[in-house]
């Protein structure tokens, strides 16, 4: 499992309470040990199949407003040669006309845009008017869209964060060098 940073930081200033949050969501019916690979990668070892299967399937997960990127372990890992190939990111749909704050429309609108992870609670709830929130999971080798069109709608797609996109080649994950 890989913790599937843009930036090095860390999810929490107290390394305890960073172990904690799985244990928390995922309500393990066992005891498992949570092990540090280095370069923010971490096994976890579980004896019942039930376990493992909802942590794989039962996802997106969350952990101080990171993506948790959770997979079965492959032979031969090695953390530091592991190349990232993808990413979440949160976007935003700025002036989303209000008849498509839809659970359905938004769920087509972000997987047209990439992986569809997580819609933000006050969006799904109808709270929010400016914008619509969505976390995708995106390629970092390829350009991202500047917009999607919903219908006869031409949406304009903001992506969160700073220094995250290339103003040159347009993908995730570097700046213009």
């Amino acid at each position: 499992m890989d913790t599937n940073e843009m930036e090095d930081e860390k999810l929490s200033e107290n390394p305890e309470e960073e172990i904690k949050v799985p244990i928390t969501l995922w309500k393990p019916t066992e005891v498992f040990p949570l092990i540090d690979l280095g370069e923010q990668y971490f096994i976890v070892k579980f004896n019942k199949e039930e376990n493992l299967e909802t942590i794989l399937q039962k996802g997106s997960w969350f952990v101080f407003g990171h993506f948790l990127s959770v997979q079965r372990w492959e032979p031969n890992f090695v953390p530091a040669m592991d190349k990232q190939v993808l990413t979440a990111i949160w976007i935003h749909l700025p002036n989303l006309p209000t008849e498509f704050y839809d659970k359905k429309i938004l769920k087509k609108v972000g997987n047209t845009i990439g992986k569809l992870l997580k819609v933000d609670a006050f969006t799904s709830a109808a709270l929010m008017g400016r914008y619509v929130r969505l976390c995708i999971e995106l390629p970092l080798d390829k350009p991202v869209k500047s917009n999607v069109w919903i219908g006869n709608h031409k949406q304009q797609i903001l992506y969160e964060g700073k220094n995250l996109l290339c103003r040159n080649c347009g993908c995730l994950g570097h700046v213009a060098r």
